[in-house]
Parts: structure tokens; sequence; C-alpha cells
């Protein structure tokens, strides 16, 4: 299946978003510092927001 190059440009972002917030959030959660929770947890919905409105 060939891609357009946005949608895979979109689709990385997506990725490299979802992986950073659940990394921020994990480190967050061992080391108890909710701030580092809460920026991975806006990370995650920033992700799931652009998949939502741009999927190709």
């Amino acid at each position: 299946m060939k891609v357009a190059g946005n949608a895979r440009s979109l689709r990385l972002a997506t990725f490299a978003l979802s992986l950073a917030g659940a990394t921020l959030m994990v480190c967050g959660f061992l080391i108890e510092a909710g701030w580092l929770v809460g920026i991975g947890g806006w990370m995650m919905i920033a992700a799931v927001l652009i998949a939502f409105l741009y999927r190709p």
C-alpha cells in the first residue's frame, strides 16, 4: 500500500508522541513526580487527537 508523504509523517508523529508520553508517564510514576505524569498524559491526548483528526 502506497501512502502519501504527509500521512507517513503524521503516523510517525503520532507514534513518537505516544512513545514519549508513555515513557514520561512511567518515569513519573516511578520517581513519584506528578508533573511528569501530567505532561505524559497530555502528550498521549495529543497523539490520540492527531490520530482521530488526520486519519488517512
